[in-house]
């Protein structure tokens, strides 16, 4: 026959279960703040991380992914398939197959990818992903990170203000290397409007002169008789009209970039 409890064992038993609570209430405390840093880390970091349940095609995201997405979690449905709608066509073939050999393979992936979304613009995301499987082999859980590196590869084709990509434009970025290694004049030849000043700037930003001052000029909108005081400068009183001391382009540029655009 059971024996009944004491009232100082019962109450015994109410404090045991009182500290229980408080250790869980601190537990989910630890958790929740816990769970609050990582999403400022990925939020930072602009890092999201995902996990594809491979029995049920069911796919978690976190905060960070659908803010890199730019989705509302409540209209996306959350399954492989409606994750390959958003990659950019050109790289939709690539994602799932680099995908499904890793499963194959058991090897994981690492690719680098674009979306395009609904706005029309694109971004680009390096992923990576892993997953476990059960004793006989079968793919259980996929797990991995999505990370918005967009402005990081847009500055691989971004040469010092100056956009491109193609193999002319490498030759011409290599040539602005050249140039900037050494300190003599350099001619710049081109149609009006093709550039040039953005040319001689990168020149002046690759070289050792780049935290000294870059003063372009407009040769050909300065007037004849004006053209000798805008360069060298002038001191009050030299001409009609000088009535105080003027610094002349090439001291103003002392140190730096002389730029001499439209010169005939």
């Amino acid at each position: 026959m059971t024996r009944k409890l004491t009232y100082e064992e019962l109450e015994q038993r109410v404090r045991e279960l009182e500290n229980k609570i408080d250790e869980l209430r601190l537990s989910e405390k630890a958790i929740k703040k816990t769970e609050s840093r990582l999403k400022e880390a990925e939020q930072i970091a602009k890092i999201g991380h995902w996990e594809l349940d491979l029995s049920s095609d069911t796919l978690y995201w976190s905060d960070e992914i659908y803010r890199i997405f730019e989705i509302d979690p409540e209209e996306f449905e959350a399954t492989y398939q409606a994750f390959l709608k958003i990659i950019h066509p050109e790289d939709r073939k690539l994602v799932d197959k680099a995908f499904t050999d890793s499963l194959k393979n058991k090897t994981g992936y690492d690719i680098v990818h674009r979306l395009l979304l609904k706005d029309g613009s694109v971004k680009y995301v390096h992923e990576k992903c892993q997953t476990t499987y059960d004793d006989h082999e079968n793919p259980l859980r996929s797990i991995g990170t999505v990370q918005d590196i967009t402005r990081r590869k847009l500055s691989e084709h971004n040469f010092s203000g100056i956009i491109g990509k193609s193999a002319g434009m490498q030759e011409v970025f290599s040539s602005i290397r050249e140039c900037a290694e050494i300190n003599i004049p350099v001619y710049i030849q081109g149609e009006s409007g093709t550039g040039k000043e953005l040319v001689a700037m990168a020149i002046h930003n690759q070289s050792s002169r780049a935290n000294k001052p870059f003063v372009p000029v407009n040769c050909s909108a300065l007037p004849e008789g004006l053209l000798e005081s805008e360069l060298f400068g002038h001191i009050k009183g030299s001409f009609t009209g000088a009535v105080k001391d003027r610094k002349g382009r090439f001291e103003l540029a002392r140190g730096g970039t002389l730029f001499l655009d439209e010169v005939e």
